[in-house]
């Protein structure tokens, strides 16, 4: 069975798998479940030992993904069916929406200590935007792993003492106070 880490904020929240079905289930991590501040993932997900049946794990996993066209494109640039949420989780769960990180269960754990950034002139900016319609969320550019829902054109970034800069990897897109 295939294993996806799930992280909140660098913490392992919990393991989601994909069944010899191609079903996913998912499960919270006991040092998760012990912290005293832990909290759900979504109310279908409440904290429990118990394993997630597939009904209620797809509802918050494939939430995660972005929906339509978006998904078929980026699907058919990652070699992908645009049916496997767990593949492509697997690709893009870098950076989710929240403080979500996604990441292959034989990948070392995310740190938020070694975040990376790459700053874009603004003609760099402009040409990832046109190029949006055709390659959502910059899908199969090298070290960008980044999902957001929705059927929209987005371009998740990082707002850093005044520049805006592309998440790597596991970074996080938000804004950055300025220095």
């Amino acid at each position: 069975m295939k294993g996806l880490n799930i992280y909140w904020d660098g913490e392992l929240v919990g393991k989601l798998y994909q069944r010899e079905d191609g079903l996913l289930k998912f499960q919270y991590d006991e040092t998760w479940l012990s912290n005293p501040d832990a909290i759900a993932l979504s109310r279908c997900l409440p904290l429990q030992q118990k394993v997630f049946p597939y009904n209620k794990t797809r509802i918050f996993f494939s939430g995660l993904l972005p929906e339509a066209g978006p998904r078929s494109k980026i699907a058919s640039i990652l070699g992908l069916s645009v049916e496997n949420d767990f593949g492509l989780l697997g690709e893009l769960g870098g950076d989710c929406a929240g403080a979500l990180t996604i990441t292959p269960e034989t990948q070392e754990s995310p740190s938020i200590t070694k975040i990376s950034y790459r700053g874009l002139s603004d003609t760099e900016l402009s040409n990832l935007v046109t190029q949006l319609p055709s390659r959502p969320l910059l899908a199969d550019e090298e070290g960008v792993r980044l999902s957001l829902a929705g059927a929209q054109d987005k371009l998740p970034v990082a707002y850093q003492n005044g520049s805006i800069s592309l998440p790597i990897s596991n970074s996080p897109s938000y804004a950055h106070p300025e220095a």
